[in-house]
């Protein structure tokens, strides 16, 4: 919290920003736990690498945060592969983590950021999400969820709050809420909020203010998060098609060349 105050740890709690979604870690202390928030960015561009983990790059990420991600992986081809195929090459960071991750609970926040990159839509700030993220979109449960939503809530306090800022927990979690009296009577106050979704495509609407969007077609609803991120992506694949043609034009020129200077 000293950390925040000081600067030293950034944390966007106010405004939006495209690419950029506060995630919830647990730390462990001997036999302490407590909720530590973290900025976790997206950056996409034309290319054929698919989704590069950062931490998994490094060693730093567990096998559970590599399946994760590999889920998200599977999560986008599903949704645009039939219309677009992913010439994508993406990035994800837990900013300003140097430790070990593991688990599967930065999931949705980590596909919400690479999606709000993809689409070039801009996510509040004020809101942090948790959750694993299923095969067809769900938010699944994760533990610690009282640790998560307390540690956000005392990292607004200290940075300010407004009113809008506030946690998204899979709903399949409500059950294991039991809050700390002062988060409580800030729910109540509405100076800070506790929302639950049930999909992504839920609490991406919540964090962008945009429909998610469903398909229809070969298209999605127009003006939609994901109707934008597929034009994103149809407009990756044709750079891709057009720096690869004249690589593939230069290819039949050459062996056509060495034919001809190999002929009797």
């Amino acid at each position: 919290l000293e950390a925040l105050a000081d600067g030293e740890h950034l944390l966007t709690v106010h405004g939006q920003r495209v690419g950029h979604v506060n995630g919830l870690m647990v730390v462990e202390l001997a036999d302490h736990r407590f909720g530590c928030p973290l900025q976790i960015s997206a950056l996409s561009q034309a290319g054929e690498a698919g989704v590069l983990n950062i931490e998994r790059e490094v060693e730093l990420s567990g096998p559970l945060h590599d399946k994760a991600v590999l889920i998200l992986t599977a999560y986008l081809q599903r949704l645009f592969a039939p219309l677009a195929p992913l010439a994508l090459q993406a990035s994800l960071v837990l900013e300003q983590e140097h430790g070990e991750i593991e688990g599967d609970s930065a999931a949705a926040a980590e596909c919400v950021a690479l999606l709000s990159s993809l689409a070039g839509v801009p996510v509040l700030q004020g809101l942090a999400l948790t959750g694993a993220l299923g095969a067809e979109g769900e938010l699944l449960p994760v533990g610690g969820i009282n640790e998560k939503v307390e540690g956000f809530y005392r990292a607004c306090e200290r940075l300010g709050l407004d009113g809008q800022q506030g946690v998204i927990v899979p709903a399949r979690n409500r059950q294991h809420l039991m809050l700390a009296p002062e988060v409580v009577q800030a729910v109540r106050q509405q100076r800070f909020r506790v929302l639950a979704a049930d999909t992504l495509g839920e609490a991406m609407q919540c964090m962008t203010g945009l429909p998610f969007g469903e398909r229809h077609g070969a298209d999605f609803t127009p003006g939609s998060v994901l109707d934008r991120a597929r034009r994103q992506l149809q407009a990756f694949r044709q750079a891709c098609a057009q720096v690869a043609t004249p690589a593939a034009s230069s290819t039949r020129a050459a062996r056509a060349l060495r034919g001809r200077r190999q002929a009797p």
